[in-house]
């Protein structure tokens, strides 16, 4: 092997992942387990603002690995971009704290996580998180 292609071969490039967002929604202390239809429900309620406003979201699924046992929605959602999320999360989330007190709306993105317990609160989160993303411009004199 040459040395010209050596060093083409053993140079390395370290490429990070950008993170992904997870919003995560999380039921009251005394409501149903995560499997009942009112929450299965609350979850694909929320699933649907989402999509219907064009966002491109995962949903996570809790798997049950038993002859006869199904699947159900986690209530963790997870998107690739935070750049048109508020708006849009922002209706899904209302309707997710308007369906019964103490639930409460957790957010992940990278190593940062936060908790809100109201609209307001989530909104505040999401609008942080979107700024805390945006690309610093460094202008030199």
């Amino acid at each position: 092997m040459t040395e010209q292609c050596y060093r083409w071969f053993m140079r390395s490039e370290i490429i990070e992942p950008k993170p992904e967002l997870t919003l995560i929604l999380v039921p009251s202390p005394d409501e149903p387990p995560q499997s009942s239809s009112e929450l299965q429900d609350a979850f694909r309620t929320f699933q649907q603002a989402l999509i219907s406003e064009g966002i491109p979201i995962t949903a996570r699924y809790r798997v049950f690995d038993a002859v006869g046992a199904g699947s159900h929605l986690s209530g963790e959602f997870v998107l690739k971009t935070l750049a048109v999320i508020v708006p849009p999360a922002i209706t899904g989330i209302t309707g997710w704290f308007k369906g019964r007190s103490g639930r409460k709306f957790r957010v992940k993105y990278g190593a940062i996580e936060a908790e809100a317990t109201t609209t307001k609160e989530a909104e505040e989160t999401v609008l942080r998180l979107q700024q805390h993303n945006q690309p610093k411009v460094i202008r030199e004199p």
